[in-house]
């Protein structure tokens, strides 16, 4: 009888990066996407028929590096993972940007322009097709650097999608062809005018893959956005910053101090609150409305920024700052710098603008992000 009997199991991939993959590729005839597969859908066998020596040696190995694996039977039966779930990471502290590239770099194996420009996206989506073990591993991994997870099942998630700049007859074309389909406009339309972004709302996987593939036959540039992954900017409009009430509600929900809260009125509209899920924003839209308070929820997907800068006591370094985060050129933006005021033109996304103000803060560079209309 044969001493191959043992097989590495591996339940989650834990603190490890897919480093793990070359690990397995000396023993493994697996190619390396199946390798990550099967990393990522855990549990699952990674490798099986081994000698219990070998096995363990190996187990220890990939243990070290931080994956939670362990040596057993071949004739134990292995329940595998899923592959149901896709996540999106959600920044909620700028400053930790470069950790978390540190780790997307190792959980991913790209380079780090592609995890920087990844990180800067809204949302934020890392991988699909993961298991409920990966999960709760990327959860654990990504909560020391104040970063949560957005975690949805596609197949049974709704969607929201958009219509980018298109001419009239393929907007024709394409309503007619939702209709044969019974997909409704958005808004109860009959037709699909220029001024109307949102084409289909709160449609099903299957309607929303759908209309991506027939935007894309079409040539007709889209967005689609899942219900799970949206987050939202909560923003102060109007209000009267002398009302008690008011004021107690923001010393307790927003932990403003209370002799800050009259000064907002010189700066409105303020956002009050980052990365709200939509649960979230309909409760504060809601509570403060009936305090008397207008104000407005803003999807992030959709904003973008030019930044705008008053004060710029280092015109080198803050280029280096500006041109790493929205990889241009540092020579352009050193020659924008010169002028003060200055005006760098985006358009950036929330995560792009709020981090390089964090980081030109540090320079004594003082800025603001002015939103696209």
């Amino acid at each position: 009888m044969s001493n191959a009997q043992f097989s590495i199991v591996i339940d989650s991939i834990g603190t490890a990066s897919l480093q793990l993959v070359r690990s397995l590729k000396h023993i493994s005839p697996l190619s390396d996407s199946q390798l990550a597969a099967l990393i990522f859908q855990a549990p699952s066998v990674l490798i099986s028929h081994l000698e219990e020596k070998t096995a363990y040696d190996m187990n220890a190995i990939l243990r070290s590096a931080g994956a939670e694996t362990q040596v057993r039977s071949i004739q134990e039966t292995v329940t595998p993972g899923d592959k149901d779930h896709e996540v999106a990471l959600v920044v909620q502290d700028v400053q930790f940007i470069p950790k978390l590239i540190e780790q997307v770099i190792g959980l991913l194996g790209i380079d780090f322009a592609n995890a920087t420009r990844l990180l800067c996206q809204t949302p934020t989506v890392l991988l699909g097709n993961v298991s409920a073990n990966t999960v709760e591993a990327l959860r654990t991994r990504f909560a020391p650097f104040h970063a949560e997870l957005d975690v949805s099942k596609p197949k049974e998630a709704r969607f929201d999608v958009y219509l980018g700049a298109c001419q009239q007859p393929a907007r024709l074309e394409l309503a007619q062809k939702m209709r044969r389909k019974g997909i409704a406009l958005a808004n109860g339309r009959e037709t699909l005018t220029q001024q109307e972004p949102l084409l289909a709302a709160d449609v099903d996987y299957e309607n929303a893959m759908w209309l991506w593939q027939t935007l894309e036959s079409m040539k007709i540039p889209g967005k689609i956005l899942n219900h799970d992954f949206q987050r939202f900017d909560l923003k102060l409009d109007a209000a009267d910053l002398q009302n008690s009430a008011l004021i107690q509600y923001f010393t307790t929900h927003f932990q403003m101090p209370e002799a800050v809260i009259p000064k907002l009125q010189n700066h409105l509209p303020v956002v009050l609150k980052h990365n709200l899920r939509f649960a979230d924003l309909n409760k504060y839209l809601t509570e403060l409305a009936e305090l008397g308070a207008c104000v407005s929820g803003h999807l992030l997907a959709f904003q973008r920024f030019d930044l705008q800068l008053a004060s710029i006591p280092d015109v080198p370094s803050s280029a280096k700052v500006i041109s790493m985060i929205a990889n241009r050129p540092v020579d352009r933006i050193a020659a924008v710098l010169q002028q003060i005021p200055a005006t760098v033109n985006g358009p950036f996304t929330a995560h792009q603008g709020r981090w390089m103000l964090q980081e030109l803060k540090k320079l004594h560079t003082e800025g603001s992000l002015i939103i696209r209309s």
